[in-house]
């Protein structure tokens, strides 16, 4: 037996009611869907999308129909962020002289606050 990879298409399905997704799960495979936001994620066979497309969008609780762009995103981040060149960020100071810093100034009015008080 052999494997074949069917392709498939996603379709945004905006609704003006999810009580009928029942219907829709006659079409394709429902991936998800949101009763607050009132759309549905749906999946098909690629080759039978336009024909699914018309059917489900004439139904009377259906808004539109688009097509996922998800297909047509790149998806390699391995050179999405370019190395920084850009050394004025870097000051003469590190975090953790910062951090010590920080904590000497809080410990100093902790103690001008006992002074003041005793």
């Amino acid at each position: 037996m052999e494997f074949n990879i069917i392709e498939r298409q996603a379709l945004v399905i905006w609704l003006y009611s999810t009580k009928q997704i029942k219907e829709l799960r006659k079409h394709g495979y429902i991936h998800y869907y949101s009763r607050r936001m009132k759309y549905a994620i749906m999946y098909v066979n690629k080759k039978d999308a336009e024909k699914v497309e018309k059917v489900v969008n004439d139904y009377y609780f259906v808004r539109e129909v688009e097509y996922s762009y998800r297909d047509d995103i790149d998806m390699t981040f391995a050179n999405a962020i370019e190395p920084s060149t850009d050394n004025s960020l870097s000051g003469p100071f590190s975090v953790e002289d910062e951090e010590e810093s920080l904590i000497e100034s809080i410990a100093e009015s902790l103690s001008n606050k006992k002074m003041n008080n005793g």
